[in-house]
C-alpha cells in the first residue's frame, strides 16, 4: 500500500510539473530548497559564520512549492548553507521528497547525527548522503553511519564523507587514532576548495570580465535554468549566493522568473577550478 501511494503520489507531481512547463515554458527548474542558513559549527570554508543575511527557518509551504516546481526524478538538495538536522521537521520532508519521486540529495556535518538518527534517515531513502569532515565528531558519526549500511547491506546510491582541503590532514590523522579500516576510508572523497564565489571573504578573487564570460558559459545554473530556494522562499540564480545578490523573486513567482543568461555580477567572483564542462 505504501509504495502504491508513492507512485500515485509521484505520478500526480509529474503530471502537475508537466502541466506547469507547458503552460510556463520558460520556467526554470528548482534544484534544491535551503532548509535553514543556521549551523551549529563555524568553518573557515564556508560563509555561513559572517552571512549578513537574515537567518531562519524554511515553512512547510516554502518546501513544498519548491518540490512542486522540480523537474521528475530530478536530483533535490536540502542543503546549502546552515545544517539540515537543525530543522525539525528535515526528515519529514526527505521522505516526501521520495514519496513525490524525487532524488533527495543530502550534505550533513554529521555532528547531530546519533543511532536513531542514522536510521531514520537511512529509512527515509535518500538518493545521496554526504557527510563533511568538519570535526573528529563528523568523522565518529559518518564511521557508525558507514558500519551500520555495511552490517545492514543498506546503501543510498551516493554515499561519502567530503575531504575538505583546509583539513584534510587532520581527518587522516583523526583515522589512524580511530584505526579506521579502509572499507571505510574508501568512502572519503575530496572536495574542490573554493570561496563560494567570494563570499568567504579571506579567499576571495575578483576576476576579469573574460573570466567571468568563461564562467557563465560553464555555469550549470545559468545553462540548463535551474535556480535555488532560501529557506525565506526567495529564489536566487547562484547555488553559491549566501547574501541574495543574485535574487530573482519569491518561490511564489516562480513560473514567471527568468535566469539572467547574460550571468550576474557574482560570476566575476567564482572561482575558476569550482566548474568544469
Amino acid at each position: 500500500m505504501a509504495k502504491e501511494m508513492q507512485g500515485a503520489l509521484a505520478a500526480k507531481h509529474a503530471l502537475v510539473y508537466g502541466t506547469l512547463k507547458k503552460n510556463w515554458p520558460l520556467m526554470p527548474v528548482v534544484d534544491g530548497v535551503e532548509l535553514t542558513n543556521i549551523c551549529n559549527l563555524s568553518c573557515p570554508n564556508c560563509p555561513t559564520p559572517t552571512t549578513q543575511y537574515p537567518r531562519g527557518y524554511a515553512t512547510e509551504q516554502t518546501v513544498t512549492l519548491a518540490m512542486r516546481y522540480a523537474a521528475p526524478d530530478s536530483l533535490f538538495s536540502f542543503h546549502r548553507l546552515g545544517e539540515p538536522f537543525l530543522h525539525k521537521s528535515f526528515l519529514h520532508y526527505l521522505r516526501l521528497a521520495g514519496e513525490t519521486g524525487l532524488r533527495a540529495v543530502v550534505s550533513t556535518n554529521g555532528t547531530l547525527l546519533n543511532t536513531a538518527r542514522m536510521e531514520e534517515r537511512l529509512d527515509a531513502r535518500p538518493w545521496s548522503a554526504m557527510v563533511s569532515l568538519h570535526t573528529r565528531k563528523s568523522l565518529e558519526a559518518f564511521a557508525r553511519l558507514a558500519e551500520h549500511c555495511f552490517a545492514h547491506n543498506v546503501f543510498p546510491p551516493k554515499f561519502c564523507a567530503n575531504l575538505l582541503s583546509h583539513n584534510r590532514d587532520d581527518v587522516f590523522a583523526w583515522a589512524d587514532d580511530m584505526q579506521l579500516d579502509s572499507r571505510i576510508r574508501d568512502l572519503f572523497r575530496d572536495v574542490q576548495s573554493h570561496s563560494w564565489a567570494g563570499n568567504v571573504a579571506a579567499r576571495k578573487t575578483v576576476y576579469d570580465d573574460a573570466h567571468r564570460h568563461e564562467m557563465v558559459r560553464r555555469c550549470f545554473f545559468i545553462r540548463f535554468n535551474h535556480v535555488n530556494i532560501r529557506w525565506d522562499g526567495s529564489v536566487v540564480a547562484c547555488c553559491l549566493d549566501s547574501e541574495n545578490i543574485t535574487q530573482l523573486g519569491h518561490v511564489h513567482d516562480l513560473p514567471k522568473i527568468r535566469q539572467n543568461p547574460a550571468g550576474y555580477a557574482l560570476c566575476r567572483t567564482c572561482d575558476r577550478d569550482w566548474m568544469h564542462d
